[in-house]
């Protein structure tokens, strides 16, 4: 369950208004054929913890290019102080959405939890 939550939220974060819905679908999709796919192949293999390496294999090479491939949180950038890194993440994020920022876009700084700031402009 937490997995597909996570899924839901990279998807929010990462994905244009247009494309967000699509994604939660296929992401959800994913899931399913994932439990088919388990039961197909604990059907022909009787050994547990072959159906466990059979099953999980593939995710190994899955982490591996998530890993490399997609860029740090804006927001986790800015908590520890990376703020161009941050600008440039907004930027391809902008050009993979479809969406135009200007050159002189702002980013607030995060502050912490619990400081009773109320939320604005910077």
């Amino acid at each position: 369950y937490h997995g597909r939550v996570r899924s839901s939220g990279i998807n929010a974060e990462y994905g244009g208004a247009g494309a967000r819905n699509l994604a939660n679908v296929v992401a959800q999709c994913g899931y399913g054929m994932g439990m088919a796919f388990l039961c197909f192949t604990a059907s022909y293999i009787t050994s547990w913890r072959a159906v466990v390496m059979a099953t999980s294999a593939h995710l190994f090479f899955v982490a591996i290019l998530v890993a490399c491939n997609i860029p740090e949180s804006p927001r986790f950038l800015m908590k520890n102080k990376k703020t161009e890194e941050a600008r440039q993440v907004l930027k391809i994020m902008s050009s993979w959405n479809k969406v135009d920022l200007p050159d002189d876009f702002e980013i607030c700084q995060v502050e912490e939890e619990g400081e009773g700031r109320e939320r604005g402009p910077c």
